[in-house]
């Protein structure tokens, strides 16, 4: 089964929100699950979330939240990674944003992720 790792690494300070990243393409076939994945810092009560509303051809996904793995190190802060699976179901294209935000803030999201996803048979 082939399998697809994707890594999109930033630093998380306290400036102003950044600019998109550059949109990732993936292409997936039916029935092969990739997975994605994102460095995170859930010490700091930042998330990654998926905006469903930036988001377009969902239903041809399962996506699956795996969540945050340990941290890289002990120390206090320490950054870790966030993973999802997608497992492709119809062919066909989808369009997944990510938003990296404090659930709590009014603000917009600190880091945003997009993945242009081809899905063919």
């Amino acid at each position: 089964m082939m399998r697809a790792v994707l890594a999109a690494v930033f630093a998380v300070g306290l400036a102003a929100p950044a600019a998109a990243e550059p949109a990732e393409t993936l292409e997936l076939r039916v029935g092969e699950p990739a997975e994605i994945a994102l460095e995170a810092n859930p010490t700091t009560g930042y998330q990654w979330r998926i905006d469903k509303d930036a988001s377009e051809g969902l239903d041809k996904l399962d996506i699956t939240d795996l969540g945050t793995g340990e941290p890289e190190s002990k120390r206090l802060g320490a950054p870790t990674v966030h993973r999802w699976r997608l497992a492709p179901r119809a062919p066909g294209s989808a369009r997944l944003e990510l938003i990296y935000l404090r659930a709590w803030e009014d603000k917009p999201p600190r880091r945003r992720q997009s993945y242009d996803i081809t899905i063919t048979n």
